[in-house]
């Protein structure tokens, strides 16, 4: 049983990881859908800053279009980042609980490996204590 909790343990922690790499991965997608957001959001002021010409009109409305669609896909960027936090969040407690579980088998088997030694010891003195000296 200790093997397969092992197992199970190692399994958990790599799922874990691939979690959090997942998580990583949405959240640096989700900063650049940002940074791209502000440039044309920036882009788009300018444009109509300076509506001199009709020609920086169709700028500004093709920024504003480009800024629409970016919102859109930083919003389903930011539902991935919290259904790969979701899931990191889950793979994690499974391991820990794994974890606790291997941690409490461990001690149980400290607890019988000492009380095997002591038993042995006792049983050594018991036995030295009965042959007569000679």
């Amino acid at each position: 049983m200790k093997a397969s909790l092992e197992c199970l343990y190692r399994l958990r922690s790599l799922l874990e990881d691939l979690s959090r790499v997942e998580l990583e991965v949405c959240l640096k997608e989700a900063a650049l859908l940002e940074e791209t957001s502000e440039v044309l959001r920036d882009e788009q002021r300018e444009a109509f800053s300076e509506l001199a010409e009709t020609k920086e009109i169709v700028l500004a409305q093709l920024a504003h279009r480009r800024e629409l669609s970016i919102q859109e896909a930083l919003r389903m960027a930011q539902q991935s980042v919290e259904q790969a936090k979701s899931s990191y969040l889950e793979h994690r407690k499974e391991r820990q609980q794994i974890e606790s579980v291997l941690g409490m088998q461990r001690s149980l088997d400290d607890l019988v490996r000492n009380r095997r030694e002591q038993r042995w010891i006792d049983d050594w003195f018991g036995q030295k204590r009965r042959r007569p000296k000679g």
